[in-house]
């Protein structure tokens, strides 16, 4: 039964009725499940009141055509579904581009500007005691390394 639901939910994306409906249609003709489902005539009729047991309504379609006129004149489209559509997508774009541009600029600034980067090593030890350091910078100069190793005895810092 979940599978049968999942085909219906399927088919309402549909946007064309008409091929929709046909692909419910065709969906129940051939599955048992579905069919089982289906109302048999005297569920229905037990679902419906025998027209003797109706009481006389007077002028009910005056009433209805006020009702109707009445939902009419309520009724306005703001946007045609098109232009929505359009609307929508325009919306998705900008602020896709817009959370593209603050991560790329919030990269940029996050990388620290090479000239302004000064590096100072007044002493280093090693174990408490002296040791040399050697500084290695990339090619491209955007990351350094230092190396510390402990001095052989009889050298100087």
């Amino acid at each position: 039964m979940g599978h049968c639901q999942r085909i219906k939910i399927l088919f309402k994306l549909i946007p064309i009725k008409s091929l929709q409906y046909s692909l419910i249609q065709n969906h129940i003709l051939k599955c048992d499940a579905c069919q089982n489902d289906l109302a048999d005539i005297d569920e229905a009729r037990s679902a419906t009141i025998p027209k003797d047991e109706l009481k006389e309504v007077k002028n009910l379609w005056p009433q209805v055509l006020k009702d109707l006129k009445h939902t009419k004149q309520r009724k306005k489209v703001i946007l045609h579904p098109a232009w929505r559509w359009a609307l929508g997508s325009a919306a998705a774009l900008a602020l896709t581009m817009s959370i593209i541009f603050i991560m790329t600029s919030s990269n940029e600034k996050g990388h620290l500007n090479d000239i302004a980067v000064k590096l100072t090593i007044d002493y280093i030890n090693l174990n408490e005691e002296p040791a040399q350091a050697i500084i290695f910078q990339t090619q491209d100069n955007s990351k350094t390394f230092v190396w510390v190793e402990k001095l052989s005895k009889g050298d100087t810092p």
